[in-house]
């Protein structure tokens, strides 16, 4: 669990894995007996993780309605959506920007034939719904369970200062928004003290810009680390790229019809293809690193190879 404090805002973030065994019940009991006990304290509540259930699109409170690629059921989905609905708290996925469809979460290949599933689930009370900005499914080939990511609405009261990321200001175009951009930030700055010196004036009039430029949404992160591994070369960058188009394709299919199966599996032996060769590259790439190091000489040479390691 997380406690999460951004100026007067407090969050209780939440991760679980509900294993698909006899423990399930009890565990998924004791997981919203939990959360349902923590908010007492927290209004603002995020649960996010594997609920390895189906829920199709069932649990739509909160006055939303939701959507889902995976319109089926189980058990361990109908006793989910229970005690979610006992502690308060909606499912995230299908009705959130950015996934009103109900994006697929979980792909495999199971005795030979391909599947997906919607069992990676974001919940939410009714007060962090309300703040919920962007819900997504991202890509991620390294795993079956593609990683979920929830945006929310809560403006920084100060600049994010970091190596790899930064904020970009954008100014606003529109006429009506210069006005209001304007006005508001008249509103904070004439509140700044004068008689500062010029480095605390320079920073207090800095951050009020900031702060005002957040409120008005006019902030975008840019930045990250982009960095590939050695071994990743232009036969991996191919593969991943066809593997990306055909999980965009596969995604582009609104039911769970033949043309889906035959979609997801396209995907899944591309997906296959590629790590398959990323394996190949990295255990080549070593095994020549690790015969450099062995026939370094002189000692420069070794240590330059080792620090090539970091």
């Amino acid at each position: 669990m997380v406690d999460l404090q951004i100026k007067s805002l407090t969050f209780l973030i939440v991760f679980y894995y509900l294993p698909p065994d006899n423990s399930y019940k009890f565990k998924m009991r004791k997981l919203f007996e939990e959360i349902e006990e923590l908010s007492v304290k927290y209004e603002k509540v995020i649960a996010m993780g594997d609920a390895n259930g189906w829920t199709g699109e069932e649990n739509a409170v909160f006055g939303r309605s939701r959507s889902s690629k995976d319109t089926r059921v189980n058990v361990r989905g109908k006793a989910f959506l229970e005690e979610s609905e006992r502690a308060g708290v909606s499912i995230g996925n299908g009705c959130i920007e950015g996934d009103l469809c109900g994006e697929i979460t979980y792909t495999c290949m199971a005795n030979g034939k391909p599947g997906s599933s919607v069992i990676d689930l974001c919940l939410l009370s009714p007060a962090a719904l309300a703040l919920a900005e962007e819900f997504k499914v991202l890509d991620y080939p390294y795993s079956n369970h593609d990683p979920i990511l929830l945006t929310i609405s809560c403006p920084l009261p100060f600049p994010i200062q970091s190596k790899s990321l930064r904020q970009i200001f954008k100014f606003p175009s529109a006429p009506y928004e210069i006005s209001t951009f304007k006005q508001a930030l008249n509103e904070k700055l004439g509140e700044v003290n004068t008689n500062l010196n010029s480095n605390e004036l320079s920073r207090v009039i800095s951050n009020g810009v900031m702060e005002v430029a957040a409120e008005h949404k006019l902030l975008k992160m840019v930045g990250g680390n982009s960095n590939k591994p050695r071994w990743h070369d232009k036969d991996c960058a191919s593969l991943k790229q066809e593997m990306t188009k055909s999980k965009r394709r596969f995604r582009r299919v609104k039911t769970h019809a033949v043309k889906a199966s035959l979609r997801l599996e396209e995907f899944l032996v591309a997906k296959s293809t590629y790590l398959c060769v990323c394996d190949i590259k990295q255990r080549e790439f070593m095994a020549k690193r690790e015969e450099r190091i062995c026939n370094a000489n002189p000692p420069q040479e070794f240590w330059h190879e080792v620090k090539s390691l970091s």
